[in-house]
């Protein structure tokens, strides 16, 4: 499948449905001209979405659930295989570095 084709549709699909929703990692910087290609999509979630993200991806995929690690503690981490393309979803992003944690909620649309 194609992953531009694939992004566009899951946005389209997030957008009819009023999901706050970001878009991160390679493909971000793919769109924005700083790479040259990308692997995966990866999409940060607004918390309180997760539920309609989750019926909506259920239309693609059955996700693997990513368990939280010392290293990373995002609340929700899915991932999905579509076509080949792997797609992450994210809500309640957090990275701990030098045992800090870093929370990144998206709580809102600029």
């Amino acid at each position: 499948m194609d992953k531009l084709k694939l992004l566009s549709d899951i946005a389209d699909q997030f957008n009819k449905e009023n999901i706050t929703w970001n878009l991160g990692a390679s493909c971000m910087l793919y769109l924005r001209g700083i790479v040259e290609s990308f692997d995966d999509i990866d999409f940060m979630v607004k918390i309180s979405d997760i539920e309609k993200v989750k019926e909506i991806m259920s239309e693609y995929a059955i996700p693997d659930i990513r368990i939280p690690t010392s290293k990373y503690k995002t609340k929700y981490f899915l991932e999905y295989n579509i076509e080949g393309v792997d797609v992450d979803i994210m809500a309640d992003f957090i990275i701990v570095k030098d045992n800090i944690d870093y929370f990144f909620p998206l709580t809102s649309v600029l």
